[in-house]
């Protein structure tokens, strides 16, 4: 998973999922929204960058309150 700053900027990734999954864990994120005063500084603008990026980190699912954007975004080839 990816840890905020208190400036809302992504940190590196850690190995959560990883580790999450290697003990038969799965592993669901929330609460993701499409507003820019919700996202990261990094995201700002590209709600659907932010799901891109969890699900290529290897999240296996998401609480979103825009589906459609959670569900394009899971359709994504990693």
């Amino acid at each position: 998973m990816r840890r905020r700053k208190a400036a809302c900027r992504q940190t590196s990734p850690t190995s959560l999922v990883i580790d999450a999954h290697k003990a038969g864990l799965l592993v669901h994120v929330w609460t993701f929204r499409n507003e820019d005063c919700f996202l990261p500084l990094d995201f700002q603008g590209n709600p659907q960058g932010e799901y891109e990026l969890f699900f290529s980190l290897g999240v296996d699912g998401v609480f979103s309150d825009y589906p459609d954007t959670a569900v394009h975004a899971s359709t994504v080839q990693w």
